[in-house]
Order: C-alpha cells, then structure tokens, then sequence
C-alpha cells in the first residue's frame, strides 16, 4: 500500500481532491480509486480529482475527473485549483504561465488571493433550444465553455430545486453526451446568481467555473448585462471579463489549499 501525498483545495466551494502526478504515478484508468476517494462522509470527499502533470508543451498539464471517476476536458474551478498548487508547490517559478487541459491551452494567474484563467472563445452557443421547462422560466440558451452547458433564467435562484431539475434536464436527448445545467438570476446591471448541477458530479456542486463563464456570456447575449460580470455562486464570488466579442475570457476568484494529507494506494 503506497501512501501518497495530496492537497484537499478549495475554489469558491467546488472541492478538489489534487495529486502531484509528474513522476506518472496515476496513469488516468483509476476510475474505481478517484470515484471511491470522491465520497464524501466515506473518504476524503470532492467534487474531482486533479492530477497536476508536466506539460508537453507547456509548463504544466492538469487532468481533471470528475467524482464519478470520469474523465472531463474542462474545469475551470480547478484550472485555477492546478495553477495555485503548482505555483505554491515549486513546479513553477513564475505567477504567469501557460496550462494545458485536455489538448487546449490556458494562461493562468496566481495571485497573492486570487486566481485567473484566461479561456478562448466559447464555441456552439444556440439560444433556440426545444426542452420543457417551468412557466415562469425562460430558455437562455446552450453554450460550450470547455465544456457543455444550458443557461436557464428564473426569477428567484433560491426557490429552485436544483437536483430534481438539473437532473432531468442534464439527462433530456436534446444532448448527446448530456450537459451541466445553470439556473442564472439577474441581480444587477453586471451581476448574475448561478447554481449548477454539474454532470459527473450528478449533483448541485458550490462553485462551476465553466458555468459562470457560460451564464455570463449568455446574461450578457440576453440580458444586456454589463462588463465584466460578477457572478454569486453558493461558494463565493467569481468574475467574468472579456471583450465584447468574447474571444477570450477571463475567469478571476480564490483558489486556496485547504489541507494537505497522505492517502493509500494499492499499486
């Protein structure tokens, strides 16, 4: 039984479980291990697990799974997660380097209380979207931030039941390989509040940062809000800034280390 070290990290509420993977100690096929170290009230407890690796090309590579064990092209939560902890654990000499996640490359931030990845363009939005939802919602619109996400607006975010509704809709046919679902209100002329239930997790996490990106791009499309945008998540607040055109944005909050620890691996 190996004992290997980790850092329980924390952004905004969306909770990672992160692992120092440069000597390849993880080949990426431990489904079962992350899944079952992911529970929570059983084992450590996280919404994923990142592996932070050396980059080909880059400084540094983040794998992200999910707490189903899954592998996932994008977080953006625990981008800034990956940045913080290669910063903090020496495998970077410099607060501004490059990230490569699933092929794509971001450039990340690491300040003294925040952190930022800068994102490309959002690809795939469509705002005529044919899925049943309450009468007094409205459809904002389909959009894929690193990944896929629907943005539906309602009028008070606190009286949504997010579990019973993300999990119908993230399951609709409307969507290949399913989606994360957004539940996005308007609180002020550059402010939005978020809730998403993330598939993988199948659940409601605290923080999605891919979600904030995707909410905010389409309140700004729909709801003519104002740059750059503040997003309230139950976990905190993250900030969306861009162009008018959105051909890179940029995603701002704390990325803290929590704890660190030692967990067992049969190898």
């Amino acid at each position: 039984m190996n004992k290997i070290k980790f850092a329980k990290m924390s952004g905004t509420g969306n909770d990672f479980i992160v692992f120092d993977n440069r000597t390849g100690i993880f080949k990426g096929d431990e489904q079962r291990f992350f899944e079952n170290i992911c529970k929570r009230r059983f084992s450590i407890g996280a919404d994923g697990v990142i592996l932070v690796q050396n980059g080909k090309n880059t400084p540094v590579e983040m794998s992200y799974f999910n707490s189903d064990g899954r592998h996932a092209a994008m977080c953006g939560n625990g981008a800034r997660c990956a940045a913080r902890f290669a910063f903090e654990k020496g495998i970077v000499n410099q607060r501004q380097f490059d990230i490569e996640v699933a092929g794509a490359v971001y450039s990340a931030n690491v300040g003294e209380e925040s952190v930022s990845v800068l994102f490309g363009s959002l690809s795939g939005y469509n705002s005529d979207i044919d899925i049943e939802i309450e009468q007094e919602w409205k459809i904002g619109g389909f959009v894929i931030s690193g990944v896929p996400h629907l943005v539906i607006f309602v009028p008070d975010i606190n009286r949504v039941d997010v579990d019973k509704y993300g999990r119908t809709y993230r399951q609709s046919p409307i969507f290949e390989n399913g989606a994360n679902i957004n539940f996005v209100q308007k609180s002020g002329e550059s402010s939005i509040k978020v809730r998403t239930y993330e598939r993988g997790v199948e659940g409601e996490t605290l923080s999605c940062g891919t979600g904030s990106v995707a909410s905010a791009f389409v309140a700004f499309k729909k709801l003519s809000l104002r740059l750059p945008v503040h997003v309230e998540v139950r976990g905190g607040i993250l900030q969306i800034d861009t162009d008018d055109e959105w051909k890179s944005v940029l995603l701002t909050g704390p990325a803290d280390i929590v704890y660190e620890g030692v967990v067992g691996l049969a190898i």
